[in-house]
């Protein structure tokens, strides 16, 4: 994808990333990498990264403080939140969008699941008019024969339960 034209278009609009962490310490440093190789390419929007700790019993709230988060550079700054204790994925969204001050929030998993790659692609839809994002993954080499089957099942049980449907594998890699 083109960033030339994003770079253009966006002048002055602030994206708001929610990045969620547990015991990321293994991983985080190479997800910060990709990530802000992805980020550097748009010199004209502002980024504001807003990491939530959800409770990490390893060390990676030390790497967020003393790695990444230590200097705000060019287009990208930080924000920390960290539990004391281990809440849950959603309630750690929910702490980072609460916090976010963008004209649009961006949210993904750190664990590298969320490949900083279609930020691009969220970018441009957010651009082009369109209020939410929902990114969904096509293909996903870790899941085997039964895993497929109980996810299959999951969803055709949760939306015969419920009037809102569910796509599956529609993840919450999302901006809105």
């Amino acid at each position: 994808m083109q960033t030339d034209g994003l770079n253009k278009i966006s002048e002055n609009i602030l994206i708001s990333i929610v990045l969620s962490l547990y015991n990321e310490e293994a991983g985080v440093l190479n997800f910060w990498t990709a990530l802000q190789e992805e980020l550097a390419k748009y010199e004209s929007i502002r980024f504001e990264l807003i990491w939530v700790n959800d409770g990490s019993k390893d060390r990676t709230q030390y790497l967020i403080d003393k790695k990444i988060t230590k200097n705000n550079r060019g287009n990208i700054t930080h924000c920390t939140i960290e539990f004391s204790k281990n809440f849950g994925h959603e309630a750690a969204m929910i702490a980072g969008i609460d916090h976010a001050k963008g004209d649009a929030v961006i949210c993904m998993d750190s664990d590298g699941q969320h490949p900083p790659s279609e930020i691009p692609k969220m970018i441009a839809s957010f651009l082009s008019g369109n209020d939410c994002v929902l990114m969904e993954r096509t293909h996903r080499e870790d899941n085997g024969m039964l895993k497929k089957w109980f996810s299959s099942l999951f969803y055709r049980i949760i939306n015969k339960l419920s009037t809102v449907k569910f796509r599956h594998n529609a993840s919450d890699f999302w901006y809105c």
